[in-house]
């Protein structure tokens, strides 16, 4: 039976394997977060098509062809709650994926703290 032990252990020291995993977490993973991160708020943009809303606010298009002067005002109306609605996700969206990034960087910094205060405080 063949086992490929290359997916566990690449070959280098034992010593040198924390600094290769930290090495991938701000190298690697962290443009694969980034690029997740920004493509949820690029999803939450394109399903409320705030940019397309607002030129067809500022150009009076009316909602469903209706051209009279209450299918404009229905549609100004509408077009109104929806932006509003997509702008307040939008900016949810980034606080929250700009709190993943900031975590994601600061969670192996924060357990070499701790693993280090666990150290100099129990001895």
């Amino acid at each position: 039976m063949y086992t490929s032990y290359r997916l566990i252990h690449d070959g280098r020291p034992w010593w040198m394997l924390p600094a290769a995993f930290l090495s991938w977490w701000y190298g690697q993973a962290c443009k694969q977060v980034l690029f997740f991160a920004l493509f949820i708020i690029a999803a939450t943009e394109d399903i409320f098509a705030v940019l397309t809303m607002l030129k067809a606010i500022v150009t009076l298009q009316p909602l469903h062809q209706d051209y009279s002067l209450v299918g404009r005002g229905i549609g100004v109306v509408f077009r109104l709650g929806w932006v509003s609605i997509g702008i307040v996700l939008v900016a949810v969206s980034i606080c929250l994926a700009m709190a993943v990034l900031l975590v994601w960087l600061a969670l192996p910094l924060l357990c070499i703290w701790g693993m280090w205060q666990t150290i100099v405080y129990t001895v």
